[in-house]
């Protein structure tokens, strides 16, 4: 907190001295200030309103879509083998160089906003969800199944508690992927959004107000990002210590 407030303090007196033209950089104090007055006008609870809408429907689709492909996946050898190379090669095409492609399928409404946030949000919860039922610990699969215990209670009791906290971690990854891909396409085509102010700003020159709807939009992400892991953090409490991802 103390380094927070020293760059905070820095970065006020340098703006504060003309070093830097307040077209680029305005000082904190300011961006508060315009902080009230955004947070005032009605355009700005309709935008956030409509990207807020495509972030949860993309989120909620690459969750839902998601989990029950990367268990199916992850459960069996053979389908793992033929489907996991396939999914990581995916995973690797910069999706930003396709975004025209789902202008094309879905117009530049909301509908490909939401798709793009999909696309991006998916990966890493398949991802993570193949890999939490993969990791299983051998041992606990086989003693469970010495006591006797059926495929439902092996699923129930031992693979569905072990991979919980990966699952979570995916699904925090696949939340901030899906942040990125739904505000990528609303500055690249928009109508509506967050990513249509952010454009409007920047090209009237609103410095202040622009760094203020930034910080929103960051605000909200940390926000989101923090919830989840502690989410994880406190569903992975029973398992051994591991390198955070």
């Amino acid at each position: 907190m103390l380094a927070i407030g020293t760059g905070l303090l820095a970065w006020e007196l340098i703006c504060r001295v003309g070093y830097i033209d307040r077209l680029f950089l305005v000082p904190p104090s300011e961006i508060l200030q315009k902080t009230r007055v955004l947070l005032a006008r009605s355009d700005i609870h309709a935008a956030f309103a409509i990207t807020a809408y495509e972030i949860m429907v993309a989120f909620a689709l690459a969750a839902g879509i998601a989990i029950p492909m990367g268990l199916l996946i992850g459960l069996k050898s053979k389908i793992y083998e033929f489907f996991s190379p396939i999914i990581l090669i995916l995973f690797a095409i910069p999706q930003v160089t396709i975004y025209y492609l789902f202008v094309l399928w879905f117009g530049i409404g909301v509908a490909s906003k939401i798709a793009f946030g999909f696309t991006h949000g998916f990966f890493p919860i398949i991802l993570n969800t193949m890999a939490g039922v993969r990791g299983v610990d051998p041992s606990l699969l086989l003693a469970s199944r010495s006591m006797g215990a059926s495929r439902l209670q092996l699923f129930s009791k031992v693979i569905v508690p072990w991979m919980l906290p990966t699952l979570i971690t995916g699904l925090r990854l696949g939340m901030n992927f899906t942040l990125l891909g739904v505000f990528l396409a609303e500055l690249v085509v928009s109508q509506k959004g967050l990513g249509t102010l952010i454009i409007v700003l920047t090209s009237s020159f609103e410095t202040a107000s622009l760094y203020s709807l930034v910080g929103l939009i960051c605000i909200l992400a940390i926000v989101i990002n923090e919830s989840l892991r502690m989410l994880e953090k406190r569903l992975g409490r029973w398992r051994p210590e591991k390198v955070a991802v």
